[in-house]
């Protein structure tokens, strides 16, 4: 009798600590944290991709941003107590990358969309279905400032509609000064004008000042569309090293890398 006595009250005991620890867990509430940071995806699926390739993520009041490494995308995220998460991604831009760059990204909306719990801490965000699966892991990560980075110009806009990769034979700079100076080389001259950026706005004045050299006719018809599209931009993102600017129908003016 005395034996199962003890049973019973080790049963007991268990229980209502597993109770406790139920009831607490219930109760954990990261959102904070969620949203203290931005992210980059470090795995997907258990595999580590390359910190060439950002994936970033950024999770604030409600709404989730960021890029596929081809598309950028945008969409709504709720959380619950017990740090359980669901996300809805709304139209992505349709860019197409390589193979491998367009099955990285079927694989990462599929864990965003896929997630139901997540897990985070200062330095480190892990997304995992409602069996405890980890999806994807995300380390913290400083995107690139607009002011002050050497940007170097990938693609523009060539005035009739689209984005335009640049020429392999010219290479087309800005640099964003602290004094509101936008300076660069449009791939034969030098140019020069003023900006305005706030939060995510900017206004590029169309008084762009140039040198006047002359180049071949393919280097001096992008330099023209490149410096045209410069005072369309109305709005700029920074994924990872990539700045995009944007004209007020979202359209791409001009994307660059970043050192």
């Amino acid at each position: 009798m005395r034996h199962s006595r003890l049973a019973l009250t080790s049963l007991l005991v268990s229980l209502t600590l597993l109770l406790v620890v139920t009831a607490c867990a219930a109760k954990t509430d990261d959102s904070a944290k969620l949203s203290a940071n931005a992210w980059r995806v470090a795995s997907l699926g258990g595999t580590a991709v390359a910190p060439a390739a950002p994936l970033p993520a950024e999770f604030s009041a409600g709404k989730i941003s960021g890029s596929t490494g081809v598309n950028r995308f945008s969409g709504s995220y709720t959380t619950q107590p017990g740090n359980l998460i669901s996300i809805q991604l709304g139209p992505m831009t349709l860019a197409a990358g390589s193979p491998q760059a367009m099955v990285l990204q079927t694989a990462y909306v599929k864990a965003l969309t896929d997630a139901k719990v997540y897990t985070v801490d200062d330095s480190k965000l892990t997304l995992s279905d409602a069996a405890g699966k980890a999806l994807a892991t995300f380390d913290v990560y400083t995107p690139l400032a607009l002011v002050g980075t050497d940007w170097t110009c990938i693609a523009y806009n060539n005035g009739r509609g689209g984005l335009q990769s640049t020429l392999a034979t010219s290479t087309i700079t800005a640099k964003f000064g602290e004094d509101g100076t936008l300076t660069g080389n449009g791939g034969v001259n030098t140019y020069n004008t003023t900006f305005k950026a706030s939060r995510s706005n900017i206004t590029i004045d169309a008084a762009i000042a140039t040198t006047r050299m002359a180049g071949a006719a393919d280097v001096m018809t992008q330099e023209a569309a490149y410096l045209a599209a410069l005072p369309r931009a109305t709005t700029f993102t920074i994924e990872g090293n990539e700045l995009w600017l944007r004209d007020a129908s979202g359209a791409a003016q001009a994307q660059y890398t970043g050192k």
